[in-house]
C-alpha cells in the first residue's frame, strides 16, 4: 500500500483544504443551533472497494429525516466492466444524493440509516492485439448503498460521522450481481 503524498495528490489536498475553512467556519458559529430543520453543509470521504469519493454536498433536515445532494470525485481503483487488459480512465466527476433516518438521539450523538446514490461516468478503451488505443466505450455507473452510521457533534455546529454499510454498482437499487463494502467518513456543518 503506498503512503499519501499530499503535495502530489490534488484531489486529496483539495479536500483537506475544504475541511480545514468548514472546520474554521464551525469554530466561529456564534450559538449552538438546536433547530430541527435546516440547511447543512459537509464534505465526505467514501470508500467502495472499487472506487474511492470525494463528496461536498448540502443536506436538508426536517425533524430526524436528512436529504442531501451534491458533487463528488471518483477516484477508480479497479476496471469495473470489460477485460482487466482494457485501459481505463480513472478520474471522474460525477454527483451523489442520499436519504438518512436518525434515531437514538440525544444531544450530541445519535445513529443513522442512511441510503443513497453515487452517479459518475465509467470510460475504458478496448485494446486487441497490442493496440496502444483501441475503441473507447462510455458507460454511466450508478453505484447505490445503504449504511448504519452515527453522527457526533464537535462544537456547536460541527458534527462529524462515520458510516458502514454495504451496496452495488451493477443494477439500479442493491442488486448484488456487483456487491461491495462501503466505508464513510465526514465532516457537515
Amino acid at each position: 500500500m503506498k503512503l499519501l503524498r499530499f503535495t502530489n495528490n490534488i484531489p486529496i489536498n483539495i479536500f483537506l483544504f475544504i475541511l480545514i475553512f468548514l472546520l474554521q467556519i464551525g469554530y466561529k458559529s456564534q450559538a449552538q443551533n438546536q433547530e430541527k430543520r435546516g440547511f447543512k453543509y459537509g464534505l465526505k470521504y467514501s470508500y467502495c472497494q472499487n472506487t474511492i469519493h470525494y463528496s461536498v454536498d448540502i443536506m436538508y433536515v426536517i425533524e430526524k429525516s436528512s436529504f442531501s445532494i451534491g458533487g463528488n470525485y471518483t477516484r477508480l481503483l479497479n476496471n469495473v466492466y470489460g477485460d482487466p487488459a482494457d485501459r481505463f480512465i480513472n478520474n471522474q466527476p460525477g454527483f451523489n444524493a442520499a436519504y438518512g433516518y436518525s434515531f437514538l438521539n440525544t444531544d450530541n450523538f445519535n445513529l443513522s440509516f442512511n441510503t443513497g446514490f453515487f452517479v459518475y461516468p465509467y470510460s475504458f478503451y478496448e485494446s486487441q492485439l497490442g493496440q496502444v488505443n483501441g475503441k473507447k466505450y462510455n458507460k454511466l455507473i450508478v453505484e447505490n448503498y445503504v449504511n448504519v452510521g452515527f453522527n457526533y457533534k464537535l462544537y456547536r455546529k460541527l458534527n462529524i460521522y462515520s458510516q458502514l454499510g454495504f451496496g452495488s454498482y451493477k443494477g439500479f437499487f442493491l442488486i448484488l450481481d456487483g456487491f461491495m463494502p462501503v466505508i464513510s467518513i465526514g465532516v457537515h456543518l
